[in-house]
Order: structure tokens, then sequence, then C-alpha cells
């Protein structure tokens, strides 16, 4: 009879398992943080990168020699972001504008109706000379003497780490007893965007030409 019960006791104390099932459990969760923080450090980098590019371009692009240049600032800008995400793909794109005012700005219109919309025959100032109403009154290039230009730069690139997620079952004896832990891990992004954006004074290198408009009629 004691002996039986010292069998059970031991039995009782049996955690043989415990630290395997404890690894099995931690062991994936710790490399998916892991991954996470590189990913993110490389991310924060790129993203450094990529500001500091798009300013040189952008300064280089507003001097007197720029217009003859861009295709060689567009090069630069790209083998730098390259650099550190070589696969990446990078689209720069520049809008002209008369003055820092109309960054980003509607042309103007008659809104006779009120329905916050350019149409119906209403006129509006067609400002780039596009025969159209623009929500953006820029004109696509780099503009003239002391014309502001806006440079924006669209990066998308494969993240170092490509992660589908996966779910897992632990099993170990505890206690003499079968223990069942299932877990998951979600994914991580296999691709980032980041856009970034500068607007720059071109130099006065010359006279800048004066802001024309003509009137015509929304469609």
């Amino acid at each position: 009879m004691i002996r039986l019960k010292n069998q059970l006791s031991a039995i009782n104390r049996e955690e043989g398992g415990v630290a395997a099932l404890e690894f099995a459990l931690i062991a994936p969760v710790f490399m998916f943080m892991l991954m996470g923080a590189f990913d993110i450090g490389h991310s924060v980098f790129v993203r450094t990168v990529i500001d500091g590019a798009i300013q040189k371009a952008a300064r280089d692009a507003a001097l007197e020699t720029g217009a003859n240049q861009l295709t060689n600032i567009d090069a630069n800008l790209v083998e730098a972001i390259k650099a550190v995400a070589p696969n990446a793909t990078v689209v720069p794109t520049r809008e002209s504008y008369f003055s820092f005012n109309d960054v980003d700005r509607a042309e103007i219109y008659t809104d006779s109706d009120g329905d916050g919309q350019c149409n119906n025959n209403e006129i509006f100032e067609d400002e780039n000379g596009n025969e159209e109403w623009d929500e953006d009154v820029g004109d696509e290039g780099i503009g003239g003497p002391k014309d502001i230009v806006q440079y924006t730069v669209t990066v998308t690139y494969p993240t170092i780490f490509t992660f589908n997620g996966f779910e897992r079952q632990a099993t170990a004896r505890v206690k003499g007893e079968i223990k069942d832990t299932s877990y998951s891990l979600g994914k991580i992004a296999q691709q980032r965007t980041f856009t970034a954006t500068t607007i720059l004074k071109n130099q006065p290198f010359g006279a800048q030409s004066e802001a024309t408009s003509t009137t015509q009629n929304c469609a």
C-alpha cells in the first residue's frame, strides 16, 4: 500500500516536458517579435534615406541647370533608395505652381447649384490651360524661375521578412497528464509603401512667367 502511494505521489510530481512546452510556446512568439523589430528598424532606416534623397533631388532640380539634369537627378534618387531597398519601385512626380498658396488648390469655379461640384455648365477659371476643371491647379513638371515645385516620391518595396502566419499545437506530459496547447501567429506585411513630399521654390535665375487663366464652362 505504501509503495502504491509513493508511486502515485511521484506521478503527481512529474513535470517532465514542462520546459519543452514552455519553449514551444515562447520561442515562436519571441522570434516573431524579433522579426518585427528588425522589420520596423529597417523601415525607419528606409524612410530616413527616402527623406534625405528627395530633399537633395528637389534642391538640385531647383537650380537653373535643373531642367537639363532631371534624368540624372532622378537616377541618383533611385540609386540612393535602392542602396537600402534593392527591389524597390520608385516613382517620382513633380507639380509646379505660381505661388505657395496654389499648392494642392482646386481651380476656382462658380457653384451655382450648391452641390459642391463643378458641373452643369458652371463657369470656372482654367488656370493651367487644359480646358478642364481640375482639383489641383498645378502643371506637370519642374516649372520655371521662381515657380513652386511639389516633388513627390512613392516607394514600394518588399519587407526583409516574408511571414504568412501559422498555427501550431504543442504537446507535453505535465504531472502525468498529456497537455495540448495551440497557438497562432499573425502575418508580417510583405511589402511597404512610403510617400515622401517636399515643396521648394525654384531659384530666381530669370523672370517668373505671369499667372494666366481663361474662363471655361464645367462639363
